[in-house]
């Protein structure tokens, strides 16, 4: 059972709508966000479980398995070439190339290429794969390298880290050769035999004009087949391994951009591990909103300050900073700080925060304010003198 009721965290209901759980989301991160809670722990731990909790139930298919198994269920599905009894992946992931199937091309019966690369490496018989044992020592053929699969993870940052860049640890787990027997499949500890294949030379000759040396493929070039399958990965050469690594984040990066990680992917028969791909999730800011480079924020005014005139104080990423209302200021009007959006991903210039302007006329007045603003409303001209004649 779930030790963590992310509902609850966010105080909307189990049947509420997308739209219901971003509006508290924003209001409570709002409320507790560490800016305006400076020195704060409580508020700080709030936080992090605010956007926890919103990094998986704004996400429908984190949401749907949330819903089965709770917080401490699975949060990710098994990917295409995922084996019977190996225990759920970390992450879904997507087949990278190099799946080649030489018997579906070429053909596995009579002739044709199967043979030919039969009688390159030796053997006449049909070719045998990794990890079968049951046809004797004599492996006369290893099946066709293969490089690693790719890997695909999401990860979701907060805006700040979107915006100025800054690292991400990550835990997920990928096959990798098999530590006990290198990704053979063999037990080299086991019982072996001469290579029938090459006749316990490791490398053979292939008839043609003049004749030229290979690597014995069915021995790895070592002379000796092996008659036991690893014990430690039932002969299939590879071992799941749990990985944790730390990733950096540049500076600009968008919601659902991209991070290719060389060399994290899953290990194939040639050696070769794949690439990691992170799909990129950026928790939304309780009071910025960015479209693309540009940062939006709504700033309230008050009456006196949208027809007098002032100078106001705005939040930005880099901290404080000071913009003038000019006087007659109206709702909606938009003033521009120029540079103080989010930055190029390539270097190039950054962006602008656009400062949206909304006028707050008094809900509640006083007597006092009451009797100025009707003083005031004695000397206003009528706006819309004229305009619908």
């Amino acid at each position: 059972m779930s030790k963590k009721d992310f509902y609850k965290v966010l105080g909307v209901s189990k049947n509420a709508t997308p739209e219901e759980i971003k509006k508290s989301y924003k209001r409570l991160a709002r409320q507790h966000h560490p800016d305006r809670n400076p020195g704060n722990k409580g508020a700080e731990d709030k936080f992090k479980s605010l956007s926890e909790a919103y990094s998986v139930l704004s996400h429908p298919e984190k949401r749907k398995q949330y819903d089965l198994f709770g917080s401490e269920g699975p949060m990710g599905s098994p990917g295409p070439g995922s084996r019977p009894g190996g225990g759920q992946r970390a992450y879904a992931w997507s087949g990278g190339p190099g799946e080649v199937n030489f018997e579906e091309i070429f053909g596995g019966g009579g002739g044709g290429m199967g043979d030919l690369f039969s009688d390159l490496f030796g053997g006449g018989g049909r070719r045998k794969g990794r990890g079968d044992f049951r046809a004797g020592p004599e492996v006369d053929f290893e099946s066709a390298a293969r490089p690693g699969r790719d890997l695909e993870a999401e990860i979701t940052i907060r805006f700040e880290d979107a915006i100025k860049g800054g690292t991400h640890t990550l835990e997920f787990s990928r096959e990798d050769a098999c530590a006990e027997c290198g990704g053979s499949g063999r037990n080299k500890r086991g019982r072996s035999r001469a290579c029938a294949a090459c006749g316990g030379q490791g490398r053979k000759q292939v008839a043609g004009s003049g004749g030229f040396n290979v690597v014995c493929g069915a021995c790895e070039g070592t002379g000796k087949v092996y008659a036991e399958a690893c014990h430690a990965c039932s002969g299939q050469g590879v071992a799941r391994v749990a990985e944790k690594i730390t990733v950096k984040i540049p500076p600009g990066v968008n919601d659902g951009g991209r991070l290719r990680i060389p060399g994290k992917g899953e290990t194939g028969s040639d050696g070769r591990a794949g690439t990691l791909f992170l799909h990129i999730r950026v928790l939304p800011h309780p009071f910025f909103r960015r479209e693309g480079r540009d940062l939006h924020l709504e700033v309230p005014i008050t009456v006196s300050e949208a027809a007098l005139g002032a100078k106001i104080e705005v939040p930005t990423l880099e901290g404080k900073a000071t913009v003038k209302v000019a006087p007659g200021a109206q709702q909606g009007a938009v003033l521009r700080l120029k540079g103080k959006g989010a930055p190029h991903p390539k270097g190039g210039a950054a962006g602008d925060l656009m400062v949206h302007l909304q006028v707050v006329a008094p809900e509640r007045p006083d007597e006092e304010t009451r009797r100025l603003l009707e003083e005031l409303k004695k000397l206003e001209p009528n706006p819309r003198a004229g305009m619908f004649q």
